[in-house]
């Protein structure tokens, strides 16, 4: 689906229709994408992913690209696909509550993540061994498991404005 905003067309999918939503995204200006592996290891899941500005179908001026319109991008995008609850997921960008992070990521090592999870409150760290900073690609049913057993129970609010 396109998603029209005042300075840009963005570009989201949708797959499957569970009863728990994964909304992703990609890292700095990444397209979503990079998170269609690990879609296809959650069947039990919705799951939604964003081309950011200038990257895969979505598009803009270079003017345009930012982490402010970044976030009003992710909202226009929950309220789009009528996303009220999800689990957000970020790769590269950072997103709290639980890290996962490849132990032999030397783009952003596992002192970056540990340093992110020690300072948000309820924050947990979780290492994957043997592997780098793109995790959804190199090992996308590790990390789909990795996030059935950390949220597949629960819902977590999307709180973006």
């Amino acid at each position: 689906m396109f998603i029209e905003r005042p300075d840009a067309r963005l570009f989201s999918l949708s797959f499957g229709q569970g009863p728990r939503t994964l909304l992703a995204i990609g890292g700095w200006i990444g397209s979503g994408e990079l998170w269609h592996e690990v879609f296809g290891q959650l069947p039990h899941w919705r799951c939604v992913s964003l081309d950011h500005r200038g990257s895969g179908a979505s598009h803009c001026g270079a003017e345009a690209i930012g982490h402010e319109a970044m976030v009003q991008d992710l909202a226009a995008v929950a309220d789009a696909q009528r996303i009220d609850r999800c689990v957000l997921a970020a790769e590269s960008s950072g997103v709290a509550v639980a890290l996962l992070h490849g132990d032999r990521a030397a783009i952003a090592p596992p002192a970056e993540s540990q340093r992110l999870a020690a300072a948000l409150p309820q924050a947990t760290l979780h290492l994957l061994p043997g592997l780098g900073h793109v995790p959804m690609l190199s090992a996308p049913a590790r990390l789909a498991q990795a996030i059935e057993q950390r949220f597949g129970r629960q819902e977590c609010a999307a709180t973006a404005s």
